[in-house]
């Protein structure tokens, strides 16, 4: 990667996008959110969530329940191999708590199928008597 795609990278990476019709304030009297997230990952490349969810108020303060699509590329190690580069897809389902104060805290769950790249695939098949994982499917849980 030449230089100008680091620093590109790095712009972005500065620079996390985020799209909502609505945003969770108090005094909103719609309760419907739609949006989209997107930044970068560690590995340098594109991930993207697009969610719907409904706001509500507890206690003076905002709280947010969503469920949406997500989509990611990253590489890991498996069974001795590394560098296997796959994109996941997965739906999820979270909720986050807004403070009147502008902080929020959150957790997510979400249900990812990760498909194996076809390179990735053939580098796996030189580097291992057994045949290459095409998919795998995975639950994650996070915290925000």
């Amino acid at each position: 990667m030449n230089t100008l795609s680091r620093l590109l990278m790095l712009l972005f990476l500065l620079w996390t996008f985020q799209f909502c019709i609505h945003a969770a304030q108090p005094t909103n009297t719609e309760h419907v959110l739609i949006g989209i997230n997107g930044g970068l990952t560690q590995q340098e490349t594109f991930s993207g969530d697009i969610f719907g969810g409904y706001t509500f108020l507890i206690g003076g303060n905002v709280g947010e329940a969503n469920i949406g699509y997500a989509t990611f590329k990253r590489s890991t190690r498996f069974d001795g191999v590394d560098n296997l580069w796959y994109t996941s897809h997965g739906l999820f389902c979270e909720f986050n708590y807004h403070y009147k104060t502008g902080l929020f805290v959150g957790a997510r769950l979400m249900l990812n199928y990760n498909f194996i790249n076809e390179a990735s695939q053939q580098w796996y098949k030189d580097n291992n008597t057994k045949d290459p994982p095409v998919l795998f499917p995975g639950i994650a849980p996070y915290g925000q």
